[in-house]
Parts: C-alpha cells; sequence; structure tokens
C-alpha cells in the first residue's frame, strides 16, 4: 500500500478547500460609486484657459474616489445613499 505524499495531501486539503468555499459563499452585490473630493473653483479655473486643460483633466482623475462596497441587499443601500443626500 502506498502511503501519500505530501503533494498528495495538500492538493486534497485544497481541493477540499475551494469546494467548501464555493458552497458556504453566498452571492454579494458589488456597488461601486465614485466621487469627486476636490475642489470645484481650482477645477473651473483650470478648465478656463486652454492650455490647463490637461492639468484639469489630471486634477479631477486624481481627486476621484472609487468606492467599491460588498453588501448582501444593495436596495437598502442604494435608499442610505438617497437619504444622505
Amino acid at each position: 500500500m502506498r502511503t501519500p505524499t505530501l503533494g498528495y495531501c495538500l492538493s486534497r486539503f485544497n481541493r477540499h478547500t475551494r469546494l467548501t468555499s464555493i458552497i458556504t459563499t453566498k452571492y454579494m452585490d458589488t456597488v461601486t460609486r465614485h466621487e469627486w473630493h476636490g475642489n470645484w473653483l481650482i477645477f473651473f479655473l483650470l478648465c478656463i484657459f486652454g492650455i490647463t486643460i490637461p492639468f484639469a483633466i489630471l486634477y479631477f482623475i486624481t481627486n476621484l474616489l472609487t468606492i467599491r462596497t460588498e453588501v448582501t441587499d444593495s436596495e437598502k443601500l442604494s435608499e442610505y445613499l438617497e437619504t444622505r443626500g
């Protein structure tokens, strides 16, 4: 009778872990929000002059915050965000 090697035990453990994680994982909604946290006056001044429009684009992109949230009920999150204003 052949004894299992360490590699065999690890692969069997990984298969078992992968299967149990698939079974126990609940479906989560992913909500992606974009919020801009820059100064509108600076952005407007950079947009007025034609030569500084590339700087305005860079200013806009660097102050744009992307928030990804995994929630079980996306409707509750959208209601909360609407009431937050």
